[in-house]
């Protein structure tokens, strides 16, 4: 894939920020978006002393939404609303990733909170009508995309009904190391993406950890990249991944004969009969004494 134009919209934040790295470091031009030019200079700071090199401007939402071909929604819920009306003369024809999460926190934690809309995703499909709405990216943690050093687990899941826009976003996936996209369907599967993302947060909470999403089952069709290698195994058959393989004779051990082989008395009364037998025995006996013909 080409180099993107990428604008994060709300990019200070944890999650805007780590996506803004990992972009980042993939060779694209991102463009960290704010309501305040000073925290927008102090997230492209951040990301400069991680990635000198790297292709990172910063300033306002709108500037963002006019110089970039991908929008990245990653603003708090109580701003969703009145900063995607602000924007949608700027955003056009574009692709909009929305990743934003409507929740509130209280003594319990965690809880999601239902848009009129039905999801987060489908308020930004009524409020920039011409756009292509992509939802997705919920599911990495914010803290763990910032450690670009480390390879990252898991699988983005993305939704949408606009499926050469939701090819992009799913390539986009892809540029982030052992990570896989998966398409979820339309847009209208939104609200499930925005609202395990608070269960994984009560799960992050229970067990002091980052926790992520990793679907079994589908097999990747557009890159392999994710995969381990396969590799040859002793019995020469390849698998996937190499804590599968069947550990093998030592070099130098003698293979071990099955049964029924050549050594002894032949116990296959058939192969006797069929004289297919290479049984050694001189007097020609099966198991017992019975004699039997060989020739």
């Amino acid at each position: 894939m080409t180099e993107a134009r990428i604008a994060i919209i709300g990019g200070t934040g944890p999650e805007g920020l780590g996506l803004a790295m990992r972009f980042a470091k993939a060779g694209n031009m991102v463009f960290i978006g704010s309501r305040s030019e000073e925290r927008a200079a102090e997230a492209v700071a951040k990301i400069k002393e991680k990635l000198p090199d790297g292709d990172v401007f910063g300033g306002l939402n709108a500037e963002g939404a006019e110089r970039a071909d991908f929008i990245f929604v990653t603003v708090p819920s109580d701003a969703h609303h009145d900063t995607l009306v602000q924007l949608e003369e700027l955003i056009g024809e574009k692709v909009v990733v929305d990743v934003v999460v409507p929740m509130l926190f209280d003594r319990d934690g965690p809880k999601a909170v239902t848009f009129d809309e039905g999801s987060a995703a489908l308020q930004a499909h009524s409020l920039l009508p011409k756009a292509k709405v992509i939802s997705g990216f919920h599911h990495l943690d914010g803290s763990e995309l910032q450690k670009i050093d480390k390879p990252l687990q898991g699988d983005v899941i993305v939704v949408g009904d606009h499926k050469p826009s939701k090819r992009k976003v799913l390539d986009l996936v892809e540029q982030i190391e052992y990570v896989r996209g998966l398409d979820g369907g339309g847009l209208a599967n939104s609200h499930y993406l925005e609202e395990f993302t608070v269960q994984l947060l009560q799960i992050n909470r229970i067990y002091k950890a980052h926790a992520g999403v990793r679907i079994t089952g589908p097999r990747r069709t557009r890159s392999r990249s994710w995969a381990p290698s396969r590799k040859a195994t002793s019995d020469g058959r390849r698998h996937r991944y190499p804590h599968h393989r069947r550990p093998g004779p030592a070099r130098g051990t003698p293979r071990r004969r099955p049964r029924g082989s050549d050594r002894g008395r032949c116990k296959r009364r058939a192969r006797h009969q069929a004289r297919r037998c290479r049984c050694r025995d001189p007097e020609g006996r099966l198991e017992g004494g019975r004699p039997h013909r060989l020739a």
